[in-house]
């Protein structure tokens, strides 16, 4: 996910001015605009002959009118005999190249954790680099040339590192809502059950507003029969139900008390939980963070409370599931790991200073170029109940900002079967403010993550200090992690990964079989109780069993090959 707690909005325009100021995490820049402050004697003019940058004899060419083109008060472009360019494509192409590119590069410059200069980024990006890529024989639309453009961007971006991309406007518009923890559906999560689906938990949605409840076993959606399809079979109508925009009807029995309901409802807002909070086993406190969202530290604090004030007698330990948890909002983490520290010294970000940051290169700790800010960790927390958190090759970004400082300053001991992916670095989205129904945004690579004692974990992970070895090994082929993708940042610490300093393992019954383990499981918030199985949850029962003076279902042992990573 991209890391967006730096949340600006700038018109960019060529050679803009701006007066910056952001004073620590979730100010905004300020800035002027000042689209006419080049005086048009600065302007330069480029002039290209098609016998300059195609391959095509001079003889062949056919002597056509130069066509120019000028846009946004800026830089004008003329191609003489150039085969099949119009002079309504190249004033589409040179301002579209104006509208996207050149912010873009000029961004990028200022802004990127590793300085390039203007001249190095947009090499091979310029209007006569696009006019190149046209085909002659072809004769482009407005939506052609801007898709063009906008492939070219992220080309462009994608040199400085892979994370540096473009996004559209959709896009854009899209994870505007997710942010915002808002998706289109019906609002519940469910699980596969003999009779259809039960429902396991019911968002703030549709389905809940109408009357769908925990423990609900849906046996018919519209006239469907769900007791005789397999699983993938139900998944399917239940898609077909929510995009179809109709009222779909839910029937079946409360698995709870035997009474049958019917719950008509049509898919619409859902508002997701990103923190849910369980009682596994009458002694263990889970909470399973989705991601680091608009909230989260909040719903975080307030599902902790709730259960303190439900199950505060006999809840004896903390785990805090974080697999699966792509990242967020750094603002969300810093306020957890203040809530779960003591006053003690935590990790740091180091961001690139752009043009504009006077102000915090005089009220900030800096370093060179770079502004420091260390995660705050003041006096006072909320529990100090022993503490595991789970982690696997998709924890990323924020959940390792989160993991990492709380393993660094022994708060909490991490488990997994894999280190956590490595992303250390911070993205900064930048919109361009182009039009009313164009409003895409760039993401530039600004800063890095670093732990308190070990540093960068930059391409390397978090990783555990218990290694998970289930009995059906994790396949490494199969997974991905940061170091995998081309063109990452390097490690700006030099770090290299370090052996898991325990393992945990198995422990199978006479025959040498696992056996299972069946544990309460109660939800928090809405009180709906079931069994679960600790024998499939290898991670869990790891983490479980590692809080006990002597592990009941595990081996946990110091660990002599080296981490799954």
């Amino acid at each position: 996910m991209v890391q967006r707690d730096h949340q600006l909005t700038k018109k960019f325009n060529a050679k803009s001015l701006f007066i910056g100021a952001a004073l620590g995490t979730g100010l905004s820049i300020a800035y002027l605009n000042c689209d006419y402050l080049i005086d048009i004697a600065d302007h330069e003019h480029h002039s290209y002959d098609a016998a300059h940058f195609m391959d095509i004899p001079a003889q062949s060419l056919v002597q056509t009118e130069t066509l120019t083109s000028s846009a946004r008060n800026w830089d004008s472009y003329s191609f003489s005999n150039v085969p099949g360019l119009t002079q309504k494509e190249l004033d589409i192409l040179v301002n579209e190249h104006h509208a996207r590119i050149m912010p873009s590069a000029y961004a990028a410059e200022d802004y990127h954790y590793y300085p390039r200069s203007f001249e190095d980024i947009i090499k091979g990006h310029e209007v006569v680099d696009l006019v190149k890529k046209m085909d002659p024989n072809k004769d482009y639309t407005a939506a052609e040339l801007k898709k063009m453009v906008e492939r070219d961007v992220g080309v462009m971006l994608g040199k400085l590192d892979y994370r540096s991309y473009y996004i559209t406007h959709e896009t854009a518009q899209r994870w505007a809502l997710e942010e915002n923890n808002i998706n289109y559906a019906f609002g519940f999560q469910f699980l596969d059950h003999p009779d259809g689906l039960i429902v396991d938990f019911v968002h703030d949605g549709p389905a809940k507003a109408d009357g769908l409840k925990a423990g609900f076993v849906i046996t018919h959606i519209n006239d469907h029969d769900l007791t005789a399809l397999d699983m993938a079979a139900r998944r399917s109508i239940l898609l077909d139900a929510k995009s179809s925009g109709k009222e779909t009807i839910f029937k079946g029995v409360n698995s709870i008390d035997g009474k049958p309901f019917t719950v008509k409802t049509t898919a619409g807002e859902v508002h997701t939980t990103p923190v849910r909070a369980s009682m596994v086993g009458d002694e263990t406190l889970v909470i399973k963070f989705e991601s680091f969202t608009h909230g989260s530290g909040d719903l975080f604090r307030e599902a902790f409370e709730e259960a303190a004030e439900k199950y505060g007698d006999q809840m004896k330990n903390i785990v805090i599931d974080l697999r699966d948890n792509g990242g967020g909002f750094v603002y969300a983490v810093n306020q957890m790991l203040d809530d779960f520290t003591d006053g003690v010294k935590l990790g740091y970000t180091k961001e690139r200073l752009g043009p504009g940051s006077f102000l915090k290169r005089i009220f900030m700790d800096t370093d060179g170029d770079y502004s420091i800010e260390h995660i705050p960790s003041r006096k006072g927390q909320v529990t100090d109940l022993p503490i595991s958190i789970l982690v696997n090759n998709r924890s990323a970004s924020a959940s390792e900002v989160f993991a990492g400082n709380m393993q660094g300053v022994g708060r909490a001991t991490v488990i997994g079967q894999t280190a956590s992916y490595g992303k250390a670095t911070m993205q900064m989205p930048f919109g361009l403010d182009i039009a009313k129904d164009d409003q895409p945004e760039i993401n530039i690579t600004v800063g890095a993550l670093f732990l308190p004692k070990s540093g960068s974990y930059q391409g390397i992970g978090i990783q555990p200090d218990i290694l998970v070895q289930p009995e059906n090994p994790v396949d490494l082929s199969n997974l991905r992690f940061e170091k995998d993708n081309p063109n990452i940042l390097k490690n700006p610490s030099g770090n290299t990964p370090k052996d898991s300093p325990f393992t945990c393992s198995m422990r199978l019954d006479a025959e040498g079989q696992l056996k299972d383990i069946w544990v309460n499981h109660v939800d928090v918030s809405n009180a709906y109780k079931k069994q679960i199985n600790l024998a499939a949850d290898a991670d869990l029962l790891c983490a479980i069993d590692s809080f006990k003076a002597t592990p009941e279902h595990t081996n946990i042992e110091p660990n002599t090959p080296k981490p799954l990573s």
